[in-house]
């Protein structure tokens, strides 16, 4: 214990001695909050409270909502709460903790919204016996839910109920001395199932309107885990606002990450910059759980100082999962991550590993800065030698000009973690852009940086349908120059369709379990381009049961075989030239015998010499270079749109 406050110590005396020297030089600079969390009241007690004063906590949030049932009954009679709660305020007082606010009880009949005229009656009695409790707290804040869930074409008459019952409980607020404060809530879509709304204040819009409707002295607080982009509600209410909870999410569940987990979409330069601009000096106060509360101040110091940073930057930096990921078959739990692995654990360990890294996977956004930046983290493993740096573990940028997409530069590797300017000195107006992430790494967080007083958007996804392509380290990517020059890339910015990369380096052998996992995928189109890595004997043992696997979950969906390029060492090397002959001789023959059998819209496209005739298209004698990824191209691209159209895709 006397280690860790040492540390936590330690790590809050630098942390404030850096803001103190960075305010010395710019008066302007913000000054922290204090930090406080949600605990129900039974979870005040002595060595809890001593605990967080010690690593930080100056403030909490509490409810008595465990004192009270599902049919809105008191579980304890009055005098029982009343010695419970003036424990709990005596614990906090003697551990030098303030009582921030009161997280009122809420549920589907507990609803200061209900339509039903008797029953909005009682739950305002309710409140309004509650908060003769809560007086015992002295609190600052008393938080009140605008609704639950809604019925169907009731939401006007909703805001009437709602706004009726916040007249009345603000004046038994203000009699305790504390101020009423209304929570936004999630509102990612106006319906949840076919017979369900969403709740009031959903949107930026709705809670401004309400807050309009309702008296002055009431005010409001910011749940960041219920919208997207919480940093425009807190500019939209200004002064209204008077407490927060903070969490990360994407706006669409009830995640409540913590901030600092890597989880969310959250831009807490741009919430701190936010709640900066409209004078918020409440506590930033935390509504998701962490394994020991002195995360919380240290989280808080640590995304403050981000901002601190930010704020005399030239830049403004937004995470990349807030933006639009496209090039991904599926959400994943880690962003950049292609598939999550745990869904298939009968894969073979290395198209697992492979599975981590972010071939394919671009960014799309729209933007009016002069410039560009990026700060991205990839793995510590070596470089590999037949790569260039950029395509195995940088960036690239694209950005559309006269309706085609343009390459418009990249971010150079140089380390683990990296920053670096991907384009400046451009025109101010709007351009979407696609950048690519690493062909050849995992990768950490992304942020993509503009002007300070740019916009910054997400944009829709660039491509349509869904063509997926299963197939060896020449899909991945190897070698191009750059990420966004592996082949399927081209293929989705030359054609509009999206292409999505399933290339694993060295371990497409057309795997039971990975035809299971590829057939879960659902696509319009499959390309199987994996011969390269398949023996002869695999192609004639495993090729019949990798298409009736795909055919049986995809009935429908043309299936493309394409044989292995001819490597440019095999005109040498006597084996490897008989290898690939033999591996393009035996998936012709099983495609034929599949075709023959009756298997429908299955294709095999061979082209001769795909990387040319003058033995210059490879990085290493296997690898194409840019120029073999080009002549490629010219001859599957126009055979491939053919099979395409053909089927309405």
């Amino acid at each position: 214990m006397k280690k860790t406050l040492f540390r936590t110590f330690l790590f809050t005396f630098l942390t404030f001695l850096t803001v103190f020297i960075a305010a010395a030089q710019d008066k302007t600079t913000p000054k922290p909050l204090s930090v406080g969390y949600s605990i129900g009241i039974h979870g005040i007690t002595e060595e809890t409270m001593t605990y967080a004063k010690s690593v930080g906590i100056d403030y909490i949030e509490t409810s008595i909502n465990g004192f009270i049932d599902k049919d809105r009954n008191f579980k304890y009679s009055d005098d029982e709460i009343i010695a419970r709660v003036k424990k709990a305020k005596k614990i906090a007082d003697d551990a030098g903790i303030k009582i921030w606010s009161i997280h009122m009880p809420f549920s589907k009949v507990i609803d200061i919204s209900l339509t039903d005229e008797a029953e909005r009656k009682k739950v305002v009695a309710l409140h309004q016996k509650v908060l003769k409790f809560c007086a015992i707290l002295q609190p600052e804040i008393i938080l009140f839910h605008p609704s639950y869930y809604l019925g169907l074409n009731e939401r006007e008459q909703r805001k009437t109920q709602m706004i009726k019952s916040a007249r009345a409980l603000n004046k038994s607020v203000r009699a305790i001395q504390s101020q009423m404060v209304m929570e936004n809530m999630l509102g990612f879509d106006l319906m949840v199932g076919e017979n369900r709304e969403r709740p009031l204040m959903r949107t930026v819009e709705e809670t401004v309107e309400l807050m309009k409707r309702l008296p002055d002295n009431i005010y409001s607080a910011v749940d960041m885990n219920h919208i997207k982009y919480p940093e425009k509600l807190i500019l939209a209410l200004g002064k209204r606002l008077k407490s927060v909870h903070i969490a990360d999410g994407t706006g669409k569940q009830e995640n409540h990450f913590f901030p600092c987990s890597g989880k969310g979409q959250n831009n807490w330069v741009k919430i701190l910059a936010a709640l900066d601009e409209v004078g918020y000096n409440g506590p930033f106060l935390y509504e998701s759980a962490v394994k020991d509360v002195k995360d919380y101040k240290e989280c808080y110091l640590s995304l403050f100082n981000q901002f601190v940073a930010a704020s005399n930057s030239k830049w403004n930096y937004t995470r990349a999962t807030a933006l639009t990921l496209t090039g991904k078959v599926k959400e994943t739990k880690q962003s950049f991550h292609r598939l999550d692995t745990l869904d298939y654990p009968a894969l073979p360990p290395a198209v697992k590993q492979l599975l981590t890294n972010a071939a394919g996977i671009a960014i799309s956004f729209t933007t009016n800065s002069s410039a560009i930046s990026a700060k991205w983290c990839v793995s510590d493993k070596k470089q590999l030698a037949n790569m260039t740096p950029i395509a195995n573990k940088g960036l690239d940028l694209y950005i559309k000009k006269d309706g085609k997409w343009q390459f418009a530069g990249v971010g150079r590797p140089s380390a683990d973690c990296n920053e670096a300017v991907l384009v400046k000195n451009m025109d101010l107006t709007e351009k979407e852009c696609l950048l690519y992430l690493p062909l050849y790494d995992e990768v950490g967080q992304v942020e993509i940086g503009v002007d300070k007083n740019a916009t910054m958007e997400a944009a829709a996804t660039p491509f349509k349908k869904r063509i997926l392509i299963y197939g060896s380290s020449i899909v991945q990517g190897a070698s191009a120059s750059r990420p966004g020059l592996a082949y399927p890339a081209r293929l989705s910015r030359e054609t509009g369709l999206n292409f999505f990369n399933l290339g694993f380096s060295g371990s497409a052998k057309m795997e039971p379990a990975v035809a299971d996992m590829v057939a879960s995928i659902p696509a319009d189109a499959y390309i199987l381009d994996c011969v390269p890595n398949s023996s002869p004997e695999q192609i004639k043992a495993r090729t019949a049961n990798f298409v009736s696997v795909i055919r049986k979950h995809r009935p429908l969906a043309p299936i493309i075989v394409i044989p292995s390029i001819v490597r440019e060492h095999g005109y040498f090397d006597q084996e490897v030239g008989k290898r690939v002959r033999s591996q393009n001789e035996a998936i012709a023959a099983e495609v034929k015998l599949l075709q023959q059998k009756g298997v429908k819209d299955l294709y095999f496209i061979n082209p001769s010499h795909l990387l040319g005739q003058d033995h210059e298209g490879t990085v290493d004698g296997t690898h194409p270079n840019d120029i073999g990824f080009d002549r490629m191209l010219q001859q599957l691209q126009p055979e491939i749109l053919t099979i395409l159209k053909k089927h309405a895709i």
